[in-house]
């Protein structure tokens, strides 16, 4: 996986905790969908009482999930 102008975009942007991101697989498409815990000022500011998981990025290859939950890790 090649780190695009929106994956570092959306690194930058987000408030969430490095600590919580992972990936899931979904079940009714199959593909791999990086997760991550917001900050509770960021959840906050967005107006939302409930949940604080948000989606960051999606990927067809388990392997391209992997590299991801690397970067949004800030490990790669």
């Amino acid at each position: 996986m090649t780190p695009t102008a929106q994956l570092r975009t959306i690194r930058s942007n987000t408030r969430y905790v490095e600590a919580s991101v992972h990936y899931n697989r979904r079940k009714f498409d199959k593909k791999y969908e990086i997760v991550a815990r917001l900050y509770d000022d960021a959840l906050e500011d967005l107006g939302v009482t409930i949940g604080g998981e948000v989606v960051l990025a999606v990927f067809e290859d388990r392997h391209d999930a992997l590299d991801a939950v690397r970067f949004f890790r800030n490990q790669g």
